[in-house]
């Protein structure tokens, strides 16, 4: 490597520059930089000695290795005016770019360019970054030598097939956040023990620093390190405690599948295929002008098994709920001091009203403490059964018995709770959904509700949908009920589809549960223009690319509080 051109100095390109001239790898005046922000790269050309250009052609030109450390969004742009220039495909092009893929990057690129796709993270800044690299179908040896020269300036690198790099973005790429989060967690929490901020700050990040490096250096793995410093029944022994009963070791996956999902989805928007549109209103107004002009009825179908998406504070105010009755039965029918695994109980349940038999005592208030912890802080699932299960777990019911006694009671009472104004005010969701149905059968779209859930619940649900504003059927809404107990929810899901795509052209499908949207998809493909994701922390199967990831409802009609998409 003799002439390295950067296009893009944020973050990754001025670590990858800094790191190239501190190590020797090359000379500062055989490093070129170019950036959108002219005054950028002016500024590290002052400071280092770089060479900062006016144009992607004038640095690229004669460059034996280019740099590529722009946003994915940017990508197609910036490959555009690479390709453009003249002998470019000598040099070895290294991407840093998340999700943007070999066959992106080679396909925009003049036949035989030599590309490298990397997923360096943030702590090259300080030269202890750790990245992996992927070489793309020319393979001369030089790709690799750049690869290792120009990661190993800032960090450590490993070589890992290309179908492995969203992993690596999940784990290493995003992964200084999910330590600095912790990191804030572990200042706080020294805080709420009783210590000064800058003492804790000052113990935690070495904290944090000394086990990082320990785990490096040491011969044993992570889990052997973790139980020679966990004493049976000691300080830490209790405070890991609380972190499995939260769910620690799920969450922490669950994130990591989001990230590699989000990365995935970024290299199908670098190859151009719409998976998130800011515009979604007009997308949808321009689909449902398509359906009007072919003679079609627009058919806008909403799941309200689980309401409009976004339940989470409405599920934790109904756990939180249940917690609360069986506080108050163990006050009223017994003593709140004592635990007993061995007494008999029995809870009977009327709608929200419960009662446990007298002389009963099931729950201390250091069991119920940890459940409520449990309901507010744990990864919520789609299933109400997953939900209600963990926080009966907490509950210290371990015995099959106990716990499915007390599983089926919290189930009755969900059902009889879940779907009441009261609860369903919970629902964040709801801000704009309502208007925004409102805009639907005002535009001439026909809205159906789609449930799965029991006949009389579903008219409750939709009676609670009217008090708080949602149009019914009077006013060109539909319900569609699943009336065969036997039937199961997915296969009813396709049917109701069918029979809402018989009804008209379907232009929008806002459901929660990504099986269901899965199976929307498979039941017209062509059709289904918008899919509604649950901000949920549980991770979500990768969608069909064809479909728009919307937050809100609200979003995709164009009313409302907007609010940020998530995908």
């Amino acid at each position: 490597m003799r002439e390295l051109a950067v296009i893009g100095v944020g973050n990754m390109g001025e670590a990858l520059v800094r790191g190239v001239v501190a190590r020797g790898v090359l000379a500062p005046e055989h490093v070129r930089v170019v950036d959108a922000r002219p005054e950028v790269g002016a500024k590290l050309a002052a400071e280092l000695g770089v060479r900062a250009c006016g144009s992607i052609d004038e640095a690229v030109r004669g460059a034996d290795a280019v740099i590529l450390a722009v946003k994915p969004q940017g990508m197609a742009a910036v490959l555009g005016a690479v390709g453009a220039v003249p002998g470019v495909d000598a040099a070895v092009l290294v991407s840093v770019a998340a999700g943007v893929t070999i066959a992106t990057l080679e396909g925009a690129l003049p036949v035989g360019t030599e590309v490298v796709r990397t997923m360096p993270n943030t702590p090259a800044t300080v030269g202890l970054g750790a990245a992996a690299y992927a070489l793309g179908s020319v393979r001369s040896g030089r790709g690799e030598v750049v690869a290792e020269a120009l990661l190993g300036a800032v960090g450590i690198c490993v070589a890992v097939p290309e179908d492995q790099l969203d992993a690596v973005t999940a784990l290493s790429g995003s992964g200084p956040a999910y330590v600095f989060l912790m990191l804030e967690s572990l200042i706080a929490g020294g805080q709420a023990v009783g210590l000064e901020t800058a003492v804790a700050k000052r113990l935690a990040t070495q904290t944090l620093y000394g086990a990082a490096a320990l785990a490096a250096q040491s011969e044993h793995g992570p889990d052997e390190l973790r139980r020679r410093v966990t004493s049976p029944a000691g300080t830490t022994a209790a405070a890991l405690d609380v972190f499995y009963a939260a769910g620690w070791d799920r969450t922490v996956t669950h994130a990591m599948a989001a990230a590699k999902a989000r990365g995935q989805e970024l290299g199908r928007i670098a190859q151009g295929e719409v998976v998130h549109e800011p515009d979604a209103a007009a997308r949808l107004d321009r689909a449902i002008e398509a359906a009007k002009a072919r003679g079609k009825t627009p058919v806008a179908v909403l799941d309200v098994d689980l309401t409009l998406i976004d339940n989470s504070p409405r599920t934790r105010a109904v756990l939180a709920a249940w917690l609360d009755h069986l506080a108050a039965a163990c006050v009223t029918e017994g003593s709140m001091g004592i635990e007993s695994t061995e007494a008999s109980m029995r809870i009977e349940s009327t709608e929200a009203s419960m009662r446990i038999e007298e002389g009963a005592v099931p729950f201390s208030d250091e069991t119920l403490t940890r459940a409520r912890e449990q309901a507010r802080t744990m990864p919520l699932a789609f299933s109400i059964r997953d939900n209600l299960g963990r926080v009966v777990e907490a509950l210290a019911a371990h015995d099959r018995a106990h716990h499915d006694t007390l599983l089926g009671e919290g189930l009755r009472f969900w059902r009889s709770a879940f779907f009441d104004p009261s609860f369903l005010v919970h629902d964040t969701a709801l801000d704009g959904a309502a208007e925004a149905v409102r805009a639907l059968t005002a535009r001439g779209v026909t809205v159906v509700y789609v449930t799965a859930r029991p006949g009389p619940m579903a008219t409750a649900t939709v009676e609670s949908f009217s008090r708080l504003g949602f149009p019914h059927a009077s006013v060109g809404t539909l319900l569609w009920l699943k009336t065969d107990p036997k039937e199961g929810d997915h296969a009813f899901k396709v049917r109701a589809l069918d029979a809402c795509r018989a009804l008209g052209e379907v232009v929008l499908c806002a459901e929660n549960e990504p099986a269901h949207a899965n199976a929307m998809h498979a039941a017209f493909p062509q059709a289904v223009t918008a899919l509604i994701a649950t901000r949920h922390s549980e991770p979500a199967p990768d969608p069909a690319p064809a479909l728009v990831r919307v937050a809100r409802l609200a979003d995709v009609v164009g009313v409302g509080k907007k609010s940020e998409a998530h995908v």
